[in-house]
């Protein structure tokens, strides 16, 4: 396991166990010898180590004695790697932000497709005929008289269902 630090940062260190109560130990670069006694008599112990500077690089691990036996020690656990840096690594929020980027875009070009798919345009199509002087004015309805002694036209009206596509 690993992390990174960037220098002058807090980080905490924790060491934890199944059966306690315990004391727990923190090793550098195995070195046998403990660098810090956490003393805890519980099952779970943290070390914050504040300021971190260039020496705070290395290989940590964790060992403990039980409380009730402290002359039996455990080996010591799995390494915790720990880099320290002056610039601070912005790889994980980069891979977040653009993986939220992209989230959007999906989402804004599924309601676009979504609002193409489900828009109708309709036209009004006037279809004029001319009047028909042959007709018998006794069988047509009354109507108000025309306005201008210009040619007069019947105007029907449609509508036309017009699909349209988004590309």
């Amino acid at each position: 396991m690993s992390g990174q630090a960037v220098i002058g940062e807090t980080i905490t260190i924790l060491c934890t166990i199944n059966n306690g109560p315990v004391n727990f130990y923190l090793h550098k670069n195995g070195s046998q010898s403990p660098s810090h006694a956490i003393v805890t008599n519980f099952d779970k112990a943290t070390l914050s180590i504040s300021n971190i500077s260039w020496e705070h690089s290395g290989n940590y691990s964790c060992s403990y004695v039980l409380a009730d036996k402290p002359l039996v020690y455990s080996q010591t656990s799995d390494t915790l790697q720990l880099w320290v840096s002056d610039k601070p690594d912005y790889t994980k929020e980069n891979i977040i932000h653009c993986t939220i980027g992209v989230l959007i875009l999906l989402l804004l070009g599924y309601l676009v497709a979504l609002e193409c798919q489900s828009t109708k345009m309709y036209e009004i199509k006037s279809q004029q005929h001319p009047r028909k002087e042959s007709l018998d004015e006794s069988t047509l309805p009354l109507a108000p008289a025309p306005a201008s002694s210009t040619e007069q036209e019947n105007t029907n009206l449609s509508l036309v269902n017009k699909t349209t596509t988004c590309l």
